[in-house]
């Protein structure tokens, strides 16, 4: 198991100071990042950096709806990037590492 190894030499050098740990490892950053899910399933991301996703309330339940608001439904939202509520910055940071190539 390379992981539980990788631990055990990590915490042997932490512990005797003899060896010093790769940058990339998790052990030296004290963190692991992980992908926000439901961000992950929402939000696509574009090559410019920004994000898209769709407008809910479209699918069903919509009889009485109004067809120009079902119509509005069906544009693409896109990410904010400027004032106090940033959403690129804050989706940057949900989704590490999904960048658009």
């Amino acid at each position: 198991m390379f992981g539980l190894s990788l631990a055990r030499t990590a915490f042997t050098a932490l512990r005797t100071g003899f060896a010093t740990l790769p940058e990339s490892s998790v052990f030296a950053r004290g963190y692991k990042i992980k992908t926000h899910k439901g961000a992950k399933d929402r939000w696509t991301p574009l090559p410019n950096g920004g994000f898209k996703r769709k407008h809910a309330g479209h699918s069903h339940l919509n009889i009485g709806v109004s067809s120009s608001h079902l119509s509005r439904l069906t544009r693409i939202a896109y990410s904010k990037g400027k004032g106090k509520g940033d959403q690129k910055k804050r989706l940057r940071k949900l989704l590490p590492g999904n960048r658009a190539r």
